[in-house]
């Protein structure tokens, strides 16, 4: 076992993902993002790197990014019955590039991860996650940019299902009810409170079955995330509304 009681696999994959120990590296404390003023900067400051001069396309892209902290978060607590402390105290988010991709690294403060003993345990925790740590970066970000929230919760929401629908990180692990179980309860509309000024979940409104297009099952956004508008994008994505508003106009 190595640190927070995890395996050495389980570490390899939180990093395969960017999200490793910090190591006094520089960076910057999510908790700062919060004021309007530091995440205007923060962004501002790194359009060269997210590859774009348009800052509404730049914090949609953000977005995307911050979005791994719940999707990380989940599969933790799912396949594993860990708690990963993801709150904006514990995050330094550290630039890095990847094949020409702005892909910054989240270091954590603290990566003690104690285990959940009942489902009421795994309820608060859930709240808190999206209280805490998403409904703040989202509300900053479209007072900051004017992206309309719809978006940014569809940012975070493809992450989620992601996580629930990659049979690879269940393999072995035997927590295939509590994949079923969780998964349900982050989509119940019961739990609409836990998402800010949102009336409805928007984690199910978002959820909706896969169709066939160029051949594979994908889900159709519903929201436009402006990745056509990076640098170097050769078109919409395949899972982009208005791509498939133009196949069925076709």
């Amino acid at each position: 076992m190595t640190e927070a009681g995890l395996g050495r696999d389980q570490w390899s994959l939180l990093e395969k993902y960017r999200f490793t120990v910090h190591d006094d590296e520089d960076g910057t404390d999510v908790a700062s993002l919060l004021d309007p003023a530091e995440l205007d900067l923060y962004i501002s400051s790194r359009l060269h790197m997210i590859g774009t001069e348009d800052c509404m396309a730049a914090a949609s892209i953000f977005m995307k990014r911050y979005a791994f902290t719940a999707a990380m978060a989940l599969m933790a607590m799912t396949c594993w019955n860990r708690k990963m402390d993801v709150n904006p105290e514990n995050m330094i988010l550290v630039d890095h590039m990847k094949s020409g991709l702005w892909l910054p690294r989240v270091h954590m403060k603290n990566v003690g991860m104690e285990a959940f003993h009942s489902n009421e345990e795994k309820r608060t925790y859930l709240q808190n996650l999206f209280q805490n740590t998403i409904v703040p970066i989202i509300q900053a970000v479209n007072s900051t940019f004017n992206v309309p929230e719809m978006i940014l919760w569809e940012n975070v929401a493809v992450y989620i299902y992601w996580v629930y629908e990659t049979d690879d990180f269940f393999m072995g692990e035997g927590n295939e009810s509590d994949r079923e179980e969780d998964f349900r309860m982050i989509l119940s509309e019961e739990n609409a409170h836990w998402f800010g000024t949102c009336r409805k979940n928007p984690l199910n409104r978002f959820f909706r079955e896969k169709s066939p297009v160029d051949g594979e099952m994908i889900r159709v956004r519903k929201t436009c995330c402006f990745s056509y508008r990076l640098d170097g994008a050769t078109g919409k994505c395949i899972t982009c509304p208005l791509q498939d508003r133009t196949r069925k106009e076709s």
